[in-house]
């Protein structure tokens, strides 16, 4: 069997992937995955993400005319950031789009805690030498302000109840089959 890899542009829901696929190949493949993070993960790295001036350069702004959500993540706490907005702006039915499936035969949902060991299992019979590390590049070093994380936690995971259950199954299982 072949394995073909096909690279978006990082953040593709499903659907969005799928779309990306059919402009270069013209059979759906058997077999599809998302990488999941716990939600306070998630946000973390939004946080993380929105305080860069590479991303505020990226969205024409510089640190005297920000607006918007990197406005928000440069005057907020972690906390208040958290509590007073969504990732993206998304709800927890739209980020659920990323994994929820009608269109591959096989679909995996790896949590990003175990994705080296995942892809290696999810495709063990495409990958000729497994030994070879996959490569993770986005690890960030910064770190957010203390909060009380089992708070936050639990405020989160009302907010994303679905994303949260996901991300449970997938990192109970290390790959969590959807098919």
């Amino acid at each position: 069997s072949k394995c073909r890899l096909k690279c978006g542009k990082r953040h593709e829901d499903i659907h969005t992937a799928f779309h990306l696929l059919t402009q270069t190949y013209t059979e759906v493949p058997k077999l599809g995955f998302s990488i999941i993070r716990h939600p306070l993960r998630l946000m973390e790295s939004y946080y993380k993400h929105l305080k860069k001036p590479s991303v505020w350069k990226l969205r024409g702004m510089d640190k005297e005319n920000l607006k918007g959500a990197p406005k928000k993540a440069m005057d907020l706490s972690f906390e208040n950031f958290i509590r007073n907005n969504l990732f993206y702006n998304m709800t927890d039915y739209e980020l659920s789009k990323y994994y929820n499936n009608n269109i591959f035969k096989k679909f995996a949902v790896i949590p990003i805690e175990h994705v080296e060991d995942g892809i290696k299992l999810l495709l063990k019979d495409y990958i000729i030498d497994s030994s070879l590390p996959i490569e993770i590049r986005n690890k960030s070093k910064e770190k957010v302000d203390n909060y009380d994380r089992e708070e936050l936690k639990e405020h989160i995971e009302k907010t994303y109840p679905t994303i949260t259950s996901i991300y449970k199954q997938a990192l109970e299982t290390k790959l969590f089959l959807l098919t």
